[in-house]
């Protein structure tokens, strides 16, 4: 889907005129915001017609690629996962232990019940998520967003049966992509995009999930 944007109103909300292809949006569906090789995930609000409201940002006169995420991955695809599933420890208080890295991940990302990770994540911006982390209080822990090379340690080689490549019993109900700390460049940080399996750099200003982690034990 082709789209440009036209109207821009509050802090975060962007309106896209997408001619007929709005029918293939839902309110709370997940788009994918194509910038060049980066991808963002947007959360559909409302869908008028020809319009599609959704929670990000834009600049008025941008035009912008939509992907649903049942839509062809991208091509570009470089493999940085591991493989590994077998060295989580799950505990009760929200918190999981990788024995391989020794990395204390949150299990749920932010928004989610923090135990069995129910209910809708948050969208933040890079700066917001990194705030974030240092702020958690979790298993009376310090906290920090994620390295790139940190967060791509629980990518998995494989798909789970909700189509996300990340270890379904260990971080349940993952969304597509999260930010990492690490700057591709001053405006772009890097994403893990669960959803694909692969990185990629994204807007600061844009809005992806976030998840926390700690070092452990």
């Amino acid at each position: 889907m082709v789209g440009k944007v036209f109207s821009v109103k509050g802090r975060n909300v962007t309106v896209l005129k997408i001619g007929s292809s709005a029918h293939l949006a839902r309110m709370g569906s997940i788009l994918y915001l194509k910038r060049g090789e980066n991808y963002t995930p947007i959360r559909v609000q409302t869908v008028m017609h020809t319009k599609i409201i959704y929670t990000g940002s834009g600049r008025v006169g941008e035009e912008v690629y939509l992907q649903t995420g049942t839509a062809k991955k991208p091509a570009k695809k470089k493999d940085f996962s591991t493989g590994r599933s077998e060295t989580y420890t799950i505990y009760c208080n929200g918190t999981v232990l990788d024995a391989r890295t020794n990395l204390v991940w949150q299990r749920c990302s932010k928004g989610q019940n923090a135990i069995n990770c129910s209910g809708e994540a948050y969208l933040e911006t890079w700066e917001d998520a990194k705030q974030y982390c240092r702020r958690l209080k979790l298993a009376g822990r310090s906290w920090h967003l994620p390295s790139k090379d940190e967060l791509l340690s629980i990518l998995e080689k494989s798909e789970n049966e909700e189509g996300i490549y990340i270890n379904p019993e260990a971080f349940p109900h993952t969304d597509c992509c999260h930010w990492t700390s690490t700057e591709e460049s001053p405006d772009n940080a890097w994403n893990v995009f669960f959803s694909f399996g692969y990185v990629s750099g994204s807007y600061k200003a844009y809005n992806s999930y976030v998840r926390c982690v700690s070092s452990g034990p």
